[in-house]
């Protein structure tokens, strides 16, 4: 009997051990991929008018940095951009886009970036840039935990107050509609700031986040591999909600579809089919009338802000139909820029 008893606390031990080495390593992560883009997209990059600035919050008493981006004038020729997205643990991905002059959308308003877990305001370049040449202005908040000067993190939960007081004080840049735009963990924050703020005309969720503790043995699934055969799932998801109650948050905080149900604005959500990180599969949960979703076999989760000609052609069409109508300032044919691929799901 005592030799049982011992084996369940050595058992309930090495749980406990595992769940404490997860929290740890969860609050210490860091996005898995690196990202390469090419020669004409640096060259772009140059002449792109953004300004790196900060903002500080005299309720909060924390300050974050953010960059503004102006929108970048109708090109008169095409423009091809190529990105390269590595992680050794698992593959490298490759993503194109090719905007063709007489068939790039042009719109008006402004465009509110929010990056994932791990990453920071720079995982959202890409996608910045992709949006100033659509018209819009841009601007890239980075959230909390990810610059010395703000706020812990609070894993896209917390962030949604601050993002409405700044927001506020930016109604001289930010011209409408106001799109926001969050990838995966910054698909919560968008979420949660659109409960908040009566600014927001549209929310696009790019490969958006599971609950917290489901989104955690999808990760390790994805990009640790080893880990996941390592450590069981039990000990993975208190691991979560360890590192989430050291930040304050309770689990239930992070499933978006709490807050969903209130929203009436129309959402785009996009990602990929075999995306574990992502509630992007939950057919039913997502079955509203706001709601229009894409679910394509060639996404992973973290490639989503990396914006390819598919993806390209459901922004673009989701802006046209529910926020603005498009305007084409060249004129030609564009039928040479219809697209082949079709989506899976909607």
């Amino acid at each position: 009997m005592a030799h049982r008893i011992a084996i369940v606390l050595a058992t309930l031990f090495t749980l406990a051990s595992c769940a404490t080495f997860v929290a740890r390593e969860i609050e210490s992560s860091s996005n898995p991929y690196t990202f390469s883009t090419s020669e004409s997209f640096e060259k772009l990059a140059e002449t792109l008018l953004t300004f790196d600035k900060q903002y500080c919050s005299d309720t909060w008493l924390y300050c974050f940095s953010y960059f503004y981006g102006a929108p970048q004038p109708l090109s008169e020729s095409d423009l091809s951009f190529s990105v390269s997205l590595t992680n050794p643990a698992t593959m490298t991905f490759d993503k194109s886009l090719t905007l063709i002059s007489s068939a790039v959308p042009r719109f008006e308003g402004t465009v509110m970036l929010l990056h994932g877990f791990g990453a920071d305001k720079e995982e959202m370049r890409y996608a910045a840039t992709y949006f100033q040449l659509l018209g819009f202005h841009v601007l890239v908040p980075g959230l909390f935990g990810r610059d010395a000067a703000s706020p812990p993190l609070s894993y896209g939960v917390k962030d949604a107050e601050l993002l409405t007081e700044f927001l506020d004080n930016q109604r001289d840049t930010v011209t409408q509609p106001l799109i926001v735009v969050g990838h995966s963990m910054g698909a919560l924050a968008a979420v949660k700031t659109a409960t908040l703020s009566n600014q927001i005309s549209g929310l696009i969720l790019l490969s958006p986040m599971n609950r917290f503790d489901i989104a955690t043995v999808g990760v390790a699934m994805s990009f640790r591999p080893w880990t996941s055969l390592l450590i069981p799932d039990f000990s993975l998801k208190e691991g979560a909600k360890i590192a989430l109650s050291n930040a304050g948050v309770d689990i239930e905080q992070t499933d978006m579809f709490d807050d969903l149900s209130s929203l009436t604005l129309p959402i785009l959500v996009y990602g990929g089919r075999k995306d574990t990180i992502s509630n992007i599969n939950e057919a039913a949960q997502w079955n509203m009338p706001n709601v229009t979703r894409h679910v394509v076999k060639s996404e992973n989760h973290m490639s989503t802000p990396v914006i390819d000609n598919l993806e390209h052609r459901a922004i673009s069409t989701w802006i046209s139909a529910n926020i603005e109508p498009a305007v084409y300032l060249n004129t030609g044919d564009i039928s040479e820029y219809n697209q082949t691929d079709s989506f899976e799901e909607k």
